[in-house]
């Protein structure tokens, strides 16, 4: 589940001069589209391979994009069972990989950049919202919480 807490932490990420490489994939129920998984996320990656061998970069920020490109590729070739779309964040200079699903799907895309790019996520976090269940009796309360289409219950 995306929360607030989890951008925060993103986004404070600091890789110092390696780059942070931002990918979007939605994942539709269609089965027809789970089978194109693969070749969207090859295509996607494809734009950033020249950055591993553009000796315009520093030879760290070279060896991190490639170890993030081998990474994110062998993550999405897998399976996926949940239909929304999946946000990773990988910087393997310094290890950060951080792998989050979203409820909804978002526009397929890829950024490599000096910090994460969540621009995505802040805007899928934005549709949702969260409410609260109550029930009291004269023994216990109970508190259920949904948000972002799951319902579970916080407290008794």
């Amino acid at each position: 589940m995306i929360t607030a807490e989890t951008i925060d932490r993103i986004t404070r990420f600091d890789g110092g001069k390696l780059p942070v490489v931002s990918v979007y994939l939605g994942l539709d129920p269609d089965p027809q589209d789970r089978s194109s998984l693969a070749t969207r996320a090859s295509s996607l990656l494809h734009e950033i391979r020249p950055m591993a061998k553009d000796n315009s970069l520093d030879r760290d920020a070279r060896l991190s994009v490639r170890g993030d490109i081998e990474r994110i590729e062998l993550r999405l070739t897998e399976e996926r069972p949940k239909p929304g779309a999946i946000a990773i964040f990988s910087c393997s200079g310094v290890g950060f990989y951080e792998e989050i699903e979203l409820p909804r799907r978002v526009r397929d895309r890829i950024v490599v950049d000096a910090t994460a790019w969540v621009r995505p996520m802040l805007a899928v976090l934005d549709e949702y919202h969260r409410s609260c269940v109550l029930i009291l009796d004269k023994e216990k309360a109970r508190t259920w919480e949904l948000y972002q289409g799951e319902l579970t219950e916080t407290s008794e």
